[in-house]
């Protein structure tokens, strides 16, 4: 499935690693909503399979947290390295 431009920046962690959590996840259900299943069927989420995710812990932590901080610097020191002819 092809992501829409308008959901686009919704899903991408931008260079300043800052992510809004609840637009990325309105954007995430919206495109799950769209998805058809191999049987033509909608790949939605119920509204109580949806309530049961919501209530698991989230992965944010003091590590996820650095290494989305991290990500401005990392994909500079990528690009450093492909314009010096380096394999990513």
């Amino acid at each position: 499935m092809r992501i829409p431009r308008d959901f686009t920046a919704d899903l991408v962690v931008p260079p300043s690693g800052a992510v809004d959590r609840i637009t990325s996840l309105d954007a995430w259900l919206r495109l799950k909503a769209r998805q058809q299943l191999e049987d033509g069927t909608s790949a939605a989420i119920d509204p109580q399979r949806l309530s049961r995710l919501l209530r698991l812990p989230t992965p944010v932590n003091e590590i996820d947290a650095a290494l989305v901080r991290a990500l401005p610097a990392t994909r500079a020191a990528i690009a450093r390295h492909r314009s010096e002819g380096g394999a990513a």
